[in-house]
């Protein structure tokens, strides 16, 4: 009897041991819940970029223009200069 009581609690404390073995792979390991989270989290993230992206192309096209108008109004510049002949 005493060695079958024994076995028992053997036993037990085997399967408490792989409970809590369990719990802990359990704590680390994804949800539904938490793949949802991620996966918004994710497409917010990317929402983020792509709009700023977007900015930085429309800032890129206005400071193209930009560098245009500098380098005609340089040119013009450059002519009306010369006709006049002031030296630069």
């Amino acid at each position: 009897m005493l060695q079958r009581k024994r076995k028992t609690t053997d036993d037990l404390m085997i399967i408490k041991k792989d409970i809590q073995a369990i719990k802990g792979k359990l704590a680390t390991s994804a949800t539904k819940d938490d793949l949802k989270s991620l996966a918004a989290e994710t497409k917010k993230g990317f929402a983020e970029v792509m709009w700023e992206l977007k900015t930085i192309r429309e800032e890129n096209i206005v400071l193209s223009d930009m560098k245009r108008q500098i380098n005609e109004h340089e040119d013009r510049l450059e002519t009306v200069e010369s006709k006049l002949r002031i030296a630069t």
